[in-house]
């Protein structure tokens, strides 16, 4: 006997009494069944809301069915405790939730399976706090502009097995707190012959275009990681007299939305490789600094990798040290503090925002500074003084 309550919802009741909710729908294949569950243990409100939810998903083209064999799958791999699968399952979910980009979600793959690699094949209820703060003090050793990212998403892993049920308590230590304001301290080589030596190494690397990109970039820039991996070819103005790389306000750390897009001069020398690097991509490409097996771009977490692998210099430079190579060399040259502060998009002592400066971010001093600067890492890498081409007769 089948009782009918509406909208493809049916109560079947079989000659020996048992009772069952049924949905009927319709999908590309034609008509189809779902059994939803058991009266009484299902009642009819619930029942209702169940019709509701899974028309809902067969709208959207699911074969109910098979939706559910694979929730059940994941379900399963996920009881099984592994970090790894658990890790997985939060990186879908928060996908989905956050509404993370292709690329974005790429980088958050690849940070789980470099960064938390001693964890991996171990079940989140073994895994103890000691363990756990060994793997993040091996993060602040060899990736430090990383560290933070790395706790936030391992605490996250942790809270997303204890509401699946795997553990009851999160075994990421607290995170150490610090005076107010205090900033963290990047290695950095700053002596002349080591920044050549890098440079050098840098240049005869066997690594991909994108990474090699954003290596010259940041040299010579002294912009942040996160500002350069994602660099857009609409961002660069290379043919006016006065080239200009212009980044969007919200991909820079301060996202204030009364700030101004941060505008970066570009040295004569970059100039000529962005416009090579132009003609190589053709028309089409999207990324000045492209990932080499996706449509997307390079990570941050690559870029890390490279200094600290490909370069040898864990604990020695990373990319974000740059900045602090700019700082040191215009400042030990007698460079204006402001233009300095400004290039790095900084906030000045008195408390105002380097690019409200005038109106304009101190431009026409850090296109000085730039051009000195280049002609100075360009010196280093060859070992030798470089003269300006302007002072050429």
């Amino acid at each position: 006997m089948r009782l009918s309550d509406g909208d493809g919802l049916f109560l079947v009741v079989t000659h020996t009494g048992v009772k069952t909710w049924v949905l009927r729908y319709r999908d590309a294949k034609g008509s189809q069944t779902a059994t939803l569950g058991r009266y009484p243990a299902l009642g009819l409100g619930a029942a209702r809301e169940e019709r509701d939810r899974l028309a809902a998903l067969a709208a959207a083209g699911n074969h109910l069915t098979e939706h559910k064999r694979a929730k059940k799958r994941a379900r399963t791999t996920v009881e099984n405790g592994l970090f790894r699968n658990v890790a997985d399952d939060w990186r879908r979910r928060e996908g989905r939730r956050m509404q993370w980009t292709p690329d974005y979600a790429t980088e958050v793959e690849r940070s789980v399976d470099n960064h938390l690699d001693d964890l991996l094949k171990l079940h989140v209820a073994k895994i103890d706090a000691p363990t756990i703060a060994r793997v993040l003090a091996k993060v602040d050793r060899e990736s430090v502009s990383m560290s933070k990212k790395v706790r936030a998403r391992v605490r996250a892993i942790f809270d997303h097995a204890i509401s699946e049920g795997l553990i009851t308590l999160s075994p990421v230590p607290a995170s150490r707190r610090g005076k107010a304001g205090a900033k963290r301290n990047y290695p950095a080589v700053t002596e002349s012959d080591g920044i050549g030596k890098i440079l050098r190494d840098a240049r005869k690397a066997d690594v991909c275009r994108g990474i090699k990109r954003a290596h010259e970039l940041i040299a010579v820039t002294a912009q942040r990681s996160g500002e350069i991996v994602p660099a857009k070819w609409t961002e660069f103005d290379l043919d006016s007299d006065t080239p200009t790389w212009t980044i969007p306000r919200s991909r820079m750390k301060m996202k204030e939305p009364t700030r101004p897009p941060h505008l970066v001069p570009i040295p004569q020398g970059l100039r000529a490789l962005l416009k090579t690097w132009k003609a190589e991509d053709g028309d089409g490409a999207v990324y000045v600094c492209p990932a080499p097996r996706s449509k997307g771009h390079v990570t941050a977490d690559a870029l890390e990798k490279f200094y600290r692998r490909t370069l040898g210099l864990t604990g020695k430079h990373v990319p974000h040290s740059w900045r602090r190579v700019w700082k040191t060399w215009g400042g030990d040259a007698g460079k204006p503090f402001d233009a300095l502060e400004a290039q790095l998009d900084h906030i000045n002592s008195g408390g105002k925002i380097a690019g409200s400066y005038d109106g304009a971010p101190r431009l026409d001093p850090r296109r000085e500074i730039a051009a000195w600067y280049e002609n100075e890492l360009t010196a280093a890498r060859n070992g030798a003084e470089v003269i300006p081409l302007s002072l050429v007769a």
